[in-house]
Order: structure tokens, then sequence, then C-alpha cells
């Protein structure tokens, strides 16, 4: 703080105005203010946390100005390149200077409650002092045991370990610690600990692969460009461009010491991603993406901010770490639509990630099999350089593909009408058959399809009328578990109705197909294999850490346990967001699309294998040879989804049915009921009996229950319950 007076700062607010809002400092800060740093300030009744964009000593304001009220960032939170690279953004894409500063930092350092966010400690004791000689340790440990077993415990473990770890180890009381401690033997400290969701991981060998020819023209041609040069390196699939980022990043990190930026399109696709670049980089790797924990995304941040890693891989919201002496922006599928935010400030990573590479000194390289439009004129014209990778590494061939036409095969159109999906419309012969064969493999499958829910909209046979969103006036889609109907727009919800808004006629019919019909179709035709559902819809009560966790365990193969299936390590997965050429490690795919613009075709009968024709809503249980454990539970829960009069039910009524418990015998409401009436009968007729007494009362009391329960046998035939062998 200068003598001469109050300096003056301008502070650009997450508020939806373009202006920044001056303020004054005065005395009793605790670190100083530059361009750049956060401050907590007052704004309206409350607070809110800006950031620093200047700093003057004269205010514009006719009247003095409110004083910052804290200053928590020793170093500026934005650096000088970054900020620049923001203001570039509020003027491009016409978003207020504070709105996009926002977005830059990590979720743990925008609270104005809690300016300084906390980090993840753990106790860890080491020696205090040496005792060499046993005739030292027995007079010190003359009467502790305990205390002496302890100390050399913690000896034996290299003089320095977690209190996490000496419990596990060793059984004592924490008195003891604290006695050692008091008497000057250990040491007990505070130690951060860096949360890092991919510790776990195993990761993949690190045998350094040789580059082919291709692959070695474009390694010296990016290793020696010029800074703020854009490179579009077009490879087929399988063409090795992942190893052409990585020996790149070898020279540019490992040779000059600089730092590397790798986006990817998808946070699914980060994983496989992250173990490649662990196995040539070890732990210099961080990782930044929406899907992480507020404190494992400020861990990272924090990491990249001093220094201590160098190559940050994450989605869209990377190429804003705070990384100084930048050496390159890699944008992997860099045709993708994901990497356009959806939320504002409603950026373009790949043009964000060209600008401040430029701004910086550093290449950009954007890697495709199928380059965008203006990738491609940009190349074409000579703005972006062109590097080709045509062929596939090892020689391999690229993937056949096969056209089905699906007008020249066979229609149940009666089926069809009556709103049915029979597995043969849906999945033909040469489909299944590869099906099959993946599974005899012991491979995986990939089934895509651009249709979310069950089915595609709900129709009145009678009217015609179908449910629409009574905001956008589309149609409404209907979705299972739980039972709606959803619009995709603007996530209008309704339950759906048991009769025809029009008509009043209760003839409605389910129309298309969707992700979840096609999870219930295969759950049926494959009872066995594990059978996993990827798309927007699929946890969407968890939050994203769940998700993001859940589809590790999809790329690892882990999709599901081995209890009861035939066929381990076998899934067939289908998705919005599959990527072409994005398969996990050892994934041997069949490639196949399942096409939803003949949604008519996919139309069928409705009665299915264990359903009884009376009594549609009673679920059948599979054979308990068959399918045990989880498999089981898929397959119950797929054929319960599928009655074909559910719709006509009411939510309440539906959740009632749908209630699946263990394996045991399954009845309809009526013999329920009938079955609980009948048997408090029994019951009052067997205590009033056994109040008389007597060796006769008794024989007829047994008598009565076998009538009892021929009578509750027969009743429940005659109700046609259908109950699984």
């Amino acid at each position: 703080m200068r003598d001469r007076g109050p300096r003056f700062v301008d502070v650009a607010l997450p508020l939806p105005l373009f202006q920044t809002f001056n303020y004054a400092l005065e005395g009793g800060l605790e670190n100083p203010v530059v361009v750049g740093s956060r401050v907590v300030v007052p704004l309206r009744s409350g607070k809110e946390i800006g950031v620093c964009v200047g700093v003057s000593d004269v205010s514009p304001l006719k009247r003095k100005p409110k004083a910052v009220l804290e200053s928590p960032d020793a170093e500026p939170a934005v650096g000088s390149s970054l900020l620049e690279l923001c203001k570039w953004m509020a003027d491009y894409y016409i978003v207020p200077l504070g709105v996009v500063l926002r977005s830059v930092l990590p979720a743990a350092l925008t609270g104005a409650e809690d300016p300084r966010p906390s980090r993840k400690t753990r106790r860890v004791v080491k020696l205090g002092t040496d005792i060499p000689s046993l005739l030292e340790r027995d007079k010190a440990f003359a009467r502790s045991k305990q205390q002496r077993t302890v100390f050399e415990l913690i000896e034996s473990l290299g003089g320095k370990t977690s209190v996490e770890n000496l419990s596990a180890q060793l059984d004592f009381s924490p008195s003891v610690l604290k006695s050692l401690e008091k008497r000057g033997l250990i040491v007990i400290e505070e130690e951060e600990v860096e949360r890092d969701p991919f510790s776990a991981r195993g990761g993949i060998s690190a045998t350094r692969l040789e580059p082919t020819p291709a692959q070695q023209h474009a390694i010296d041609t990016m290793a020696n460009a010029q800074k703020g040069d854009v490179f579009l390196l077009h490879g087929i699939t399988g063409s090795g461009k992942t190893l052409v980022y990585i020996e790149l990043l070898r020279r540019i990190v490992d040779e000059r010491g600089q730092t590397a930026i790798v986006l990817v399109p998808e946070i699914a696709l980060t994983p496989q991603t992250v173990d490649r670049f662990r196995a040539a980089f070890g732990n210099n790797i961080a990782v930044l993406h929406s899907a992480l924990s507020e404190g494992e995304r400020y861990d990272a941040w924090l990491a990249l901010k001093r220094g201590e890693k160098r190559i940050v891989v994450g989605a869209r919201s990377a190429v804003f770490a705070p990384l100084e002496n930048l050496g390159a922006i890699i944008v992997d599928e860099e045709h993708e639509s994901s990497y356009k935010q959806g939320e504002t400030p409603r950026y373009h990573a790949r043009e964000v990630a060209i600008v401040r590479a430029k701004n910086e000194g550093a290449i950009t390289v954007l890697g495709s099999a199928t380059p965008s439009l203006e990738s491609w004129a940009n190349a074409s014209s000579g703005k972006y350089t062109l590097l080709t990778l045509p062929e596939r590494v090892g020689g391999g061939r690229l993937p056949t593909v096969e056209v089905i036409d699906l007008r020249r095969t066979a229609v149940d159109y009666t089926a069809m009408a009556q709103g049915g999906v029979d597995y043969g419309n849906v999945i033909r012969e040469p489909l299944h058959d590869a099906i099959v064969e993946t599974i005899s493999r012991g491979e995986q499958s990939i089934l895509l399809l651009n249709r979310r829910g069950y089915s595609s909209f709900i129709q009145c046979i009678d009217c015609g009328a179908v449910a629409t969103c009574p905001h956008c006036s589309i149609t409404l889609t209907h979705h299972r578990n739980p039972e709606r109907l959803i619009c995709h727009y603007c996530l209008h919800k309704e339950d759906p109705r048991p009769d025809c808004p029009r008509c009043g006629g209760r003839n409605l019919k389910q129309r298309g197909l969707g992700t979840q019909q096609v999870e219930r179709l295969l759950c049926e035709r494959f009872p066995a294999a594990r059978i996993a559902r990827m798309d927007v819809d699929m946890g969407a009560h968890e939050n994203p850490r769940s998700r993001f966790r859940r589809r590790n365990r999809y790329s690892a193969g882990n999709a599901d346990d081995r209890q009861g299936t035939r066929f381990p390590q076998r899934h067939a997965r289908w998705s919005r967001g599959c990527r072409r050429g994005h398969q996990p490690a050892g994934f041997q795919s069949v490639r196949t699309v399942l096409s939803a613009s003949e949604s008519g075709v996919r139309q069928s009968r409705a009665r299915r294998q264990g359903w009884s024709r009376s009594h549609s809503n009673a679920i059948a249980e599979p054979p308990r040879s068959a399918v045990r454990g989880r498999a089981r539970l898929h397959l119950l829960r797929a054929r319960r989804d599928g009655g074909p009069h559910r719709s006509a039910l009411s939510p309440k009524c539906a959740a009632r049915e749908y209630r699946v418990q263990r394996p045991r015998r399954r009845f309809n409401g009526e013999a329920r009921n009938s079955r609980r009436r009948m048997a408090a009968r029994a019951d009052r007729d067997t205590r009033r009996r056994r109040s008389d007494g007597g060796r006769a009362s008794a024989v007829s009391n047994r008598a009565d229950q076998e009538s009892v329960a021929l009578a509750r046998t027969a009743q429940v035939r005659a109700s046609g319950g259908a109950h699984a062998r």
C-alpha cells in the first residue's frame, strides 16, 4: 500500500452486466491486490467475489466507492495471458467479462463466504529421535512395551508413515502416540493429500513404440514449426494419431521444459487418454473436467498453477488451465460438437485453443479422421498446415461396412398396428448373427441409436392424437423408470394419461423406438449377457462424479459382476455419444448403427415369452439354472417394462406392479387378496378349534387346513395368476 493515499481497483463480477465495478483499496488487507487477483467486495446487501482487472489512483465515481473487504490471493489467480484471453472471449462471444472469468476459475475459488478453500490433509507420524542401541531402548521403554512396538514399527516403515496406515497394521490406543509425542520420540504433522481420481487406475504398458515414416514426418514438422502455427492432422481411424501426440509432447515437455494441453471431446474418453499419457509421462499429468468433485478439480488446478504438473488432459474446460510457458495445445477429434459450450459463456474450445496458442507462442494441433468443414477449408487455403496419416499402423485394414436395406425384410404390419415391437424388426438377422458371434468370442459390442427414451411418442389409435409439449409444441418422448413423458427441448415432464385428451378413447399405443426399448429386447434375447445402456438418461439421479466413475467401469470392461453369467466380459452398449474410433483398450466391436428413420417398421407383437396371455402384468421368473444374480434382475426388469398394457396403468399402480422382490412365486393382485382372506379365515377357525381342546379337535383342525390349502391353490389357478417354476 502506497503512502500517498488509497488506490482504486476495477473489479469484474459474475453479473449479466457489460461493465466493471470500482472499489477502493484501504488498509488492513492481508495480501496486495494486483491485476488478476481475486477480491471479496460488497454488493447490494451481500458479498461477491470478483477478479481485479485494473488498478488506478483516480476513481471515475463522483462519490467515494466502497472498500474491498478481503484479498485472499497471495499471487494472482488469473495470469496476464489468461486474462487477455478472457477479454478476447468477452468481446468475441459478447459475454460480460466477469462471467467469462468465473468459468475460468474452479468452483472452489468462486465462493464469497469461503474464498480460501481448504485442502484435504492427513496426520503423518515421523521419528523425532533416533535410539540406536538396545540398552538405550530398554531403558527408554522399560515399562512401555506398546510404545516400543509402535516406535519400532514406524522405524521399520522408513521413519515416516500416516496414522491411518499405522493403525491398520497395529492395534493401539491414541494415548500411545500422545505419550511418544510428549516425550519427543515422534512428531505428528498434518500433510496435504492430493485428491486424484485416477491414482487407483492400473494404467497400461509403458513400452515405447516406434513411429512409422508418416508419423515421424508429422512429428518432425510440428516440432520444428514456428510459434503460433496451426496443424490439421488428418489420419484415418487406427493410424496412430495418439502416438504422434505423445512423441510431440516428449520433445516439447521433456526436452524443452514447456507445458501442454490435451483436449478430448468427452469426459468418458478421458480415462483411456490419461492412461496412455501417464504411461509415457508418469505423474506429470493432471486431469481437469466438470465430472470431478470441487476438491479434486481444485487440487489439479493448484498443481498446474504451482508448476508441479506440466501436462493437462481434459474436456473443453481444460483449455483454461493455469499453465505458464505453454508449448502446444492438442485438440483431439476437433470436429466434435461437444467442444461447443452449451451454457453461458457459449464458446468453442477449438477456437479458444487456437487464439490462446497464438497469444502465448505455442502451436496448435487439430486431430481428426473426419475434419470439420471449417478446418478443412482453412487447411486447403493454406491457413492451416495439413498433415496426413493415410494408412493404419501395422498394415491393418478398415472394417467392412454392410448396409442393410430394411425395405427388403418382411414386416409384421398387423403387430405394427397394435403398437408392439419385435426383436426381429429391430435387430435384423445379419446384426443378430454378428452379436452372437461377438459374444461367443468373449468380446464386446456397441449398438448405436440416436433416440433416447422408450418410444418416440404415444398416439391414440381412434383419433390419431399425439401427446405434445405445452411449451414447445413437439411430441413428448415416452420414458420408463420412472414412467413419464418428457420433452427433450425444455425438459417438461408429465405422467402418461390412461385416455386420450381429445376423444377420451383408451386405445393408446406406443410408436417409435428408443434406447430403453432396445435394452429390453436385448435383455430378453440374451438373458445371460451383461448389457449396459449409456446415454444422458442413464443415472440421471446420480451426481456427475458417480456417472463418470460408472463410465470408467464400462471402459475397463467391468460393467457388471460375473455372477451367473456364462459369457464374462461381454456387453452390448449403445449411446448417442459413442464416437467412431473411441473404443476401450482390448475392445473388439461390432460397429453397427441402428437407423431410426424407419420407426414404423419396428412394430410387432406385444406378448413375449414369459408373459401370461390373460394376465400380462404378471412377471415370469426366468429359469434358475440359466440366470442368477444381476443377470436375473436385468431380465426381470426388462420383462417388467415391456408389458403391452403398461401405459394404461396409473403411476402409483405401475410403481406397485414394477416392484421386484426376491425370487419367489408371484401372483396378481386379485389372487394375492384372495389368499390373504382365506388365510385369515383359516387362522380364525384354528384358534376356535384349539380352544375346544382334545385330539379330535386337532385332527379336524389339520383336515380344515388341508382343505383351505387346496381351496387356495384352486382359487389362484382359477384367477389366472402366472408364477414361475
